[in-house]
């Protein structure tokens, strides 16, 4: 039986693989050039520390994917980029588990964490929230983690006078947030704007950009994917263009987002989620 020494302690290929985290381990039995590599590895090295194998994994890439609940993702990890993407599945109108979230961006934060050690590139998470339940408690939970205290406090604020008054009945299938919502959450939104390491885009029933069709074809991309909440000019119009047609949109026709969350936000969207 091919025994080596990993960290200094005897290692078979079985052994290696159980000290080996998930989802490292799985990437690495379900890739067969990989598996090799690090069969070479147990070939050729009397001793070799266990991060060669973080390496090799990391460096060949791979994905996974997950469930928990009614949410699922993938997670991509290579030397050029981390990513990872979250979507709540079933009802629509079914609300972000606190439970899942917080195990689910725990994890997420570790592997960017153990990737960004061999590659130095910082992990992204990429939502695409749906319905009015879901985008109104993301967007609350990132602004709280993350936003300009101004804008959340008037966003807050605005929350404590509506919830003092007697409430409506809510939808929870509701495609759009209800009016008497919009006042928080766009206050929510405007206080994102600027800060480095977010980015939403949004998409839908959203009007085109002004002048994109005297674009370059590149530049038509560009502004299509602009984001809403950088500090220029074209944010600032598409920031305006998506609350306009937000609050005018009715029916199905509703404006959805894509959102981008750099790795060095976790922690205080943990921080937040933990708190309450």
């Amino acid at each position: 039986m091919l025994q080596r020494l990993v960290d200094g302690s005897a290692s078979t290929l079985g052994e290696l693989l159980n000290r080996v985290e998930e989802p490292f381990r799985t990437a690495i039995t379900q890739d067969r050039v990989l598996m090799f590599d690090i069969i070479e590895m147990l070939d050729h090295a009397s001793n070799f520390p266990l991060r060669h194998v973080y390496q090799a994994a990391i460096q060949r890439g791979f994905r996974h994917h997950w469930g928990v609940g009614i949410c699922n993702g993938t997670i991509e990890v290579s030397s050029l980029r981390s990513w990872a993407d979250f979507h709540v599945t079933g009802e629509l109108g079914g609300s972000l588990d606190k439970a899942v979230l917080i195990e689910r961006l725990d994890f997420i934060r570790h592997l960017f964490t153990v990737a960004g050690t061999y590659t130095g590139v910082e992990g992204e998470i990429e939502l695409h929230p749906t319905g009015a339940v879901v985008t109104k408690q993301l967007i609350t939970l990132v602004a709280q983690a993350c936003g300009s205290s101004y804008s959340n406090f008037k966003a807050l604020t605005a929350m404590k006078w509506r919830k003092l008054g007697k409430q409506p009945e809510r939808n929870k299938l509701a495609a759009k947030i209800d009016d008497d919502m919009l006042s928080e959450y766009f206050s929510f939104l405007e206080s994102l704007r600027g800060i480095a390491g977010l980015k939403i885009v949004p998409t839908g029933a959203m009007p085109l950009p002004k002048g994109i069709r005297s674009m370059r074809e590149d530049q038509q991309v560009a502004e299509l994917e602009r984001n809403m909440l950088e500090n220029s000019e074209s944010g600032t119009n598409r920031f305006s263009q998506y609350r306009e047609a937000y609050v005018q949109s009715s029916g199905e026709a509703i404006p959805s987002m894509k959102v981008f969350i750099r790795a060095r936000h976790i922690p205080a969207l943990l921080q937040v989620l933990r708190s309450v």
